[in-house]
């Protein structure tokens, strides 16, 4: 399956390009890639100050936003492109992102974390509410499509996502605002009690490079 996974996304990103010579172009000085129509809510209570809503596949070169309204997905060489054309005015200058896919997830709740698998081959995005969605890499990225391969219920809001970053790329840690901390399968679904927060309360965690230790 993961072989398959791999073959699917090759089809569409940067990881099958024969192309040896990188170019490098100069982004223009005060321009920034505006990749969503919409504006965050400046109110902690839609936006908490723990989100983190961007996450970059540096082997296939896909870039995952959180946005209002849901996920904007594009590669990272077309926004390489997009800023390079930017004219700069001596003021900030915002260069809308054109190549992309904008995905609704308005029915799942606001986005509070975005994150990516080892093997870069899932997207993990979680809700205000707690939920854990996984989607195939291939398909939000060529299809751009909205439904997830699974839908975990984590039971509590979560403060901070922390995906296995070697050994086990179905492994993510999770902190919940209430300071649990919880260990997620994202193929099966399962969610683990590491540590409760009514013997000790978890505020922040991270995996160790090889991902074997918490």
């Amino acid at each position: 399956m993961a072989s398959e996974a791999v073959m699917e996304i090759e089809q569409y990103t940067e990881k099958g390009d024969q192309l040896v010579d990188l170019v490098h172009s100069q982004v223009k000085d005060n321009t920034c890639l505006r990749i969503s129509d919409e504006r965050f809510s400046l109110d902690r209570r839609n936006t908490p100050a723990y989100s983190k809503l961007l996450a970059i596949s540096n082997v296939y070169g896909y870039v995952v936003a959180g946005t209002p309204k849901g996920l904007s997905v594009f590669m990272a060489r077309d926004a390489r492109e997009e800023l390079a054309k930017g004219k700069s005015t001596g003021t900030n200058t915002a260069v809308m992102m054109s190549a992309r896919k904008e995905i609704d997830l308005r029915p799942h709740g606001r986005i509070t974390h975005v994150g990516i698998s080892a093997d870069e081959l899932s997207v993990l995005v979680v809700t205000v509410s707690g939920r854990i969605l996984v989607f195939a890499a291939a398909s939000l990225v060529s299809q751009g499509s909205s439904t997830p391969t699974k839908t975990i219920e984590v039971g509590q809001e979560i403060r901070d996502l922390r995906p296995n970053p070697k050994d086990l790329p179905t492994t993510a840690a999770v902190v919940t605002v209430a300071g649990d901390l919880k260990i997620v399968d994202t193929a099966s679904g399962a969610v683990n009690t590491i540590v409760s927060s009514s013997t000790s309360r978890v505020l922040a965690v991270c995996w160790s490079p090889k991902g074997k230790q918490l």
